[in-house]
């Protein structure tokens, strides 16, 4: 037997069927496996694998330290990547995702309120790939785009498939990823893109670049961009002058009320610079405290070196993020 479990379910947040989950439930049931999904841990040795799967940010509360010792638990998702998406086998993204292996924890709520009908709409969706299949039937219900790589040269075919939907707007469960501004203000006129979508650029943007694509921004649409396109530092004075550059991009977008999250970019040694992800961490959480508050004694001997050397960031350090000027 197979045990899926979608940790997602018991966060408080909204309801959406978690794709990684209805691939590996139709990719076993098409080998002729019995599989459950799991909403404890109770049984858990009855099953030959348990697959759990966490996308969403937050404090994991419902796996037990036991649970990660074992042998037979496989874990995965963009919560254990730090952000990233992690490929799943070609043979399992090729099955057509198996919407059923959600019923069990429909029937274990009322869905009453019109929050709660919300998500069983959601749960009623239709779950798509566009490298799957040519998709050319109208679609009545709720539609989720579940391919974990649409970029900005996805645009064109997403138009030639709205015209299949009824004009109505699509949803995409992993963030899409963009290579310029220009590509992105595409996406966010176009009539089928929904208002609450996380958007990724795989570059760093200046924040005129930040402030131009922000007013196209609609409803809870949040914008990532990398904290550094640079990623190799040989000398203290660079990566000193790097996080100067980072706080001064990071208050100027808090100034202008600019909405957007920063990663680090990914081949980025980030041990050999420890600074910058404490400079992440800060920024992400709209921490009410300075940089230098945030930190802990480490980093504040660090923020201590680079002010003495150069006098004229001290501001960048101990600003309040929030009342920056």
């Amino acid at each position: 037997m197979i045990g899926l479990y979608d940790c997602d379910l018991f966060d408080g947040k909204t309801f959406v069927p978690n794709p990684e989950i209805m691939l590996l439930s139709s990719y076993f049931k098409k080998k002729g496996e019995i599989v459950h999904l799991l909403l404890d841990f109770k049984n858990i040795d009855l099953y030959q694998k348990v697959y759990i799967r966490k996308n969403r940010n937050g404090k994991q509360i419902t796996v037990t330290p036991d649970i990660y010792t074992r042998d037979n638990v496989d874990f995965g998702g963009m919560f254990f990547t730090k952000g990233i998406y992690s490929p799943i086998p070609q043979e399992v993204l090729e099955c057509a995702p198996d919407t059923t292996i959600y019923e069990k924890y429909i029937k274990s709520r009322k869905w009453e309120t019109k929050a709660e009908r919300e998500e069983l709409g959601n749960a009623r969706a239709e779950f798509i790939s566009i490298h799957q299949r040519k998709v050319t039937e109208t679609h009545q219900r709720k539609v989720f785009i579940i391919d974990p790589d649409i970029t900005e040269y996805d645009y064109e075919y997403l138009c030639n498939i709205q015209k299949f939907t009824l004009s109505q707007v699509f949803h995409f469960y992993y963030p899409i990823i963009m290579d310029s501004v220009a590509g992105a203000i595409k996406f966010l006129t176009a009539d089928w893109f929904p208002s609450q979508q996380h958007i990724y650029f795989r570059k760093e943007l200046s924040v005129e670049e930040m402030e131009q694509v922000s007013q196209y921004r609609k409803g809870k649409i949040i914008f990532f961009s990398y904290l550094n396109d640079k990623y190799r530092f040989k000398t203290q004075e660079e990566e000193e002058e790097l996080i100067i550059d980072c706080l001064e991009k990071i208050l100027e977008t808090r100034k202008r009320k600019l909405f957007f999250n920063f990663r680090i970019h990914p081949r980025t040694r980030t041990g050999s610079i420890p600074l910058l992800s404490t400079v992440e961490k800060w920024c992400n959480l709209y921490s009410n405290k300075s940089f230098y508050e945030f930190c802990d004694w480490d980093d504040k001997i660090r923020c201590r070196r680079i002010v003495g050397h150069y006098p004229n960031s001290k501001d960048l350090f101990f600003s309040n993020i929030f009342n920056y000027k």
